[in-house]
């Protein structure tokens, strides 16, 4: 779109460009895609020559952007600014993971990665709730709650599954003769929720990225490989046949060279942002991208407080909401 074009639109249209021209910086789609600060942002505005000039409309209120594109850089701002802050697992990187999984024998390092990365990606899992920590690994040792004396991590007996009726499926969802729904049993957490117990469906659309199958194959392997039931459920196979449970190391090298090969980021100090706790971080922006209630967010990824609201981001996704709610909103609704 030319510059001549741009500012021949009405003046919500060019705010709406202009907060999805923003959106798409703060998401690393910059010219070497790399995150870039929220002052670089502004340079990229004014050299695009976007808002640089008094918009009468907003004159009263002398605001240097306009509302919505000023609410996206304060947003962004907010977000730079939190310390440590992790960056979260996106979409991207799990079709990525999954790609590698494809390639590889079906219980080895990556396929086995990749059922717990999906599974993590929608339950929102906490380090010690599916890994263990290596030096309690090199003891000969599992993660142990105090109260039961069993693993931190998933059992088997903490997944089920059960069968959604056929009177209440969509009729080309019939013919799946398996499971439809997984549940997920936290025996004990941080937050002293224990014994809560959360559903997730099969995805009928997108069977790649079901979780009902991911746990499937990961109940299936621990069966094959005669795994103790009282044994955390995440493991995988080397090479040479041997069983290796996972451990935060590996991942965490597994989970930056994904952002590393899928954004091309160089940057050790940005790499270094993609930890364990990426998968929680993802869960949370992943819901919120698309059912932005702060309460649904609360509830499936089991927080007690709105401490998740730290991890939220700014995503095209969200733009593309608050544009619609703009478009199916009547006056008379807000007056």
């Amino acid at each position: 779109m030319s510059l001549l074009s741009y500012s021949a639109l009405p003046v919500f249209e060019r705010d709406y460009i202009a907060a999805c021209y923003t959106y798409h910086l703060t998401s690393g789609h910059t010219l070497k895609n790399l995150k870039i600060s929220s002052t670089t942002i502004k340079h990229y505005l004014q050299a695009a020559n976007i808002c640089r000039r008094p918009n009468p409309i907003y004159n009263t209120i002398k605001l240097s952007y306009p509302p919505l594109l000023q609410d996206v850089l304060d947003e962004y701002h907010r977000w730079e600014s939190i310390p440590n802050r992790r960056e979260p697992i996106t979409m991207t990187m799990l079709e990525f993971f999954y790609s590698i999984a494809q390639q590889s024998p079906p219980h080895s390092f990556e396929a086995s990665l990749f059922d717990w990365l999906l599974i993590g990606m929608q339950a929102g899992f906490r380090k010690s709730e599916w890994l263990q920590d290596s030096s309690t690994l090199k003891k000969g040792r599992f993660q142990l709650n105090k109260q039961d004396k069993l693993p931190k991590a998933f059992i088997a007996s903490d997944f089920s599954f059960a069968y959604t009726p056929p009177s209440e499926r969509n009729h080309n969802h019939l013919s799946y003769s398996g499971p439809t729904l997984l549940i997920i049993k936290w025996r004990y957490q941080k937050n002293n929720q224990n014994g809560q117990q959360i559903k997730f469906a099969h995805n009928f659309d997108k069977p790649h990225l079901s979780v009902v199958l991911a746990a499937q194959r990961i109940i299936k392997r621990a069966k094959l490989f005669n795994l103790s039931p009282s044994h955390p459920l995440s493991f995988f196979v080397t090479p040479d046949n041997a069983v290796q449970h996972f451990h935060h190391k590996p991942v965490e090298l597994a989970l930056q060279n994904a952002a590393k090969t899928v954004y091309k980021i160089t940057d050790l100090t940005l790499l270094k942002k993609y930890t364990l706790h990426s998968v929680r971080v993802g869960a949370c922006v992943l819901l919120h991208a698309s059912q932005p209630d702060p309460l649904f967010i609360q509830f499936r990824l089991r927080w007690r407080s709105l401490s998740f609201m730290a991890y939220l981001r700014s995503t095209p996704k969200l733009a593309a909401i608050h544009n619609a709610i703009m478009n199916g909103t009547n006056s008379d609704d807000i007056t």
